[in-house]
């Protein structure tokens, strides 16, 4: 699992915007206990100081298999690689003490085993899951093997051969350091017994060998502890800086469409698009400037977010796409960025949904406070604005007719023009036509939208 960043940024937006709008999350491979929580402003980064595990659950879930698909290629190399060493040293021992190569077949034969097995278990998804517990198992193994080695021939084991085993236990398999402690602590102490045991010299005799065993056991944790320390860190530096920048994506994604920010990221060019056919909606709070001045300014931007949440939800619902909001202004649109043959009757309906919101709104708060809604079709132009605070915007005289419907409007009805109502045809109901005269255009035909018909 790769928390690193999106890849580089080729225009003005990362990769990982996209899969923001869509999935809202860090991209997962689906195991349900490996699923990455959604963003949380939370700051996650403690840690326990011996242990070195995250305190958060789900962090550390995520670190183990961040870790298991980094560590796959170097826990198999080492395998190899100790396999190997395995092999000469057995090699070596045939021609070192023939008399007891003969006797270590059968023990170092099951290693062999050992070995290929833990190597194709690299290959199976439960070893990514349970990487710690597995290689630690599998580890212990092979130090009681080379501890019953030394029990069998002593000869055949020394000192220096068991210091090299400490080490590898430390750095060949990616073990953790308490695991990899406690596993190269355990074969030192049944060394050391083994020695006191079974040698005929003198225990002060070996005084010596245990201090350099001592020395390299500390020498390993310490290896053990920097390694995982700074595998901990760049992967919670990694995880910090993919949520911070699907935060600010999140942010920018609620400013500009998702297909105009992949644009954005694959080009640095300016984007103005034309759009023969879509539906654009103003809508205006009646009222909200006189009631603006009697509440106070905490009141008055609580109740104007309120009711901009709740027409922010209702456009989701109805696919349409918000444009922007200028004071008490509502403007939003439906056939564009994408296309689509039912963008009249899209916002028809996200229309009529705003004003039985607005109603329901006005019983529950007590404010008299209603919308006046219009909406005309047509053709418009539409694209981003500045370079540092982008703004997706509408341009053309569709606009300016849709701005007046809404101004020469009935509060707490839609007002559409003449093309908007050819547009839906028979499936609504509308009232009478009436003749407006409207700046720029004349007297033109316009029409109350009483709803869907039955």
């Amino acid at each position: 699992m790769n928390f690193s960043p999106a890849s580089p940024y080729r225009g003005r937006l990362s990769d990982g915007a996209l899969r923001t709008l869509t999935e809202r999350r860090l991209d997962a491979r689906g195991d349900p206990d490996l699923s990455i929580p959604k963003y949380s402003a939370t700051p996650v980064a403690t840690r326990d100081r011996l242990g070195l595990r995250f305190t958060d659950p789900a962090l550390e879930r995520q670190f183990r298999a961040a870790h298991a698909d980094l560590s796959r290629a170097v826990v198999r190399a080492g395998v190899v690689l100790v396999t190997l060493l395995f092999v000469l040293f057995a090699v070596v021992d045939v021609f070192w003490v023939p008399g007891v190569a003969a006797a270590l077949a059968p023990l170092r034969i099951v290693l062999f085993a050992l070995f290929g097995l833990h190597l194709a278990a690299t290959y199976r998804r439960a070893w990514r899951l349970h990487l710690q517990r597995v290689t630690t198992s599998f580890v212990a193994v092979v130090m009681a093997g080379m501890v019953s080695i030394f029990v069998i021939a002593p000869d055949a084991v020394d000192f220096f051969g068991f210091m090299l085993s400490l080490i590898v236990v430390h750095t060949a398999f990616r073990l953790w350091f308490v695991p990899a402690t406690g596993v190269a602590g355990g074969a030192t102490a049944a060394y050391a017994a083994c020695c006191l045991l079974l040698s005929p010299h003198p225990w002060t005799s070996f005084l010596y060998q245990f201090f350099y065993l001592f020395a390299a056991n500390v020498l390993g944790m310490f290896a053990s502890y920097s390694l995982e320390y700074f595998l901990r860190q760049n992967f919670l530096s990694q995880y910090l800086l993919a949520r911070e920048t699907e935060r600010s994506e999140a942010l920018l994604l609620n400013i500009l469409p998702a297909s105009i920010a992949g644009r954005l990221k694959d080009s640095t060019a300016t984007i103005a698009d034309h759009f023969a056919e879509v539906t654009v909606l103003f809508a205006d709070l009646v009222g909200f400037t006189v009631l603006a001045g009697r509440l106070p300014v905490g009141e008055v931007v609580e109740l104007l977010t309120r009711i901009f949440t709740e027409f922010d939800d209702l456009l989701t619902c109805h696919g349409v796409e918000k444009i922007k909001t200028i004071g008490d202004a509502y403007m939003a649109v439906a056939g564009l960025p994408e296309p689509r043959p039912d963008h009249a009757a899209a916002v028809a309906d996200f229309a009529l949904a705003m004003v039985k919101s607005m109603e329901r709104l006005r019983h529950e708060s007590g404010v008299e406070l209603r919308v006046r809604v219009g909406i005309h079709s047509g053709p418009v132009v539409a694209g981003v604005l500045g370079t540092k605070k982008f703004l997706y915007d509408l341009w053309g005289d569709t606009v300016n007719v849709a701005s007046r419907m809404e101004s020469h409007g009935v509060p707490d009805r839609v007002q559409v023009s003449a093309e908007t109502r050819r547009a839906l045809g028979d499936g609504y109901a509308f009232g009478e036509m009436k003749r407006v005269a409207v700046k720029g255009k004349g007297d033109m035909e316009t029409y109350l939208l009483l709803g869907r018909r039955e």
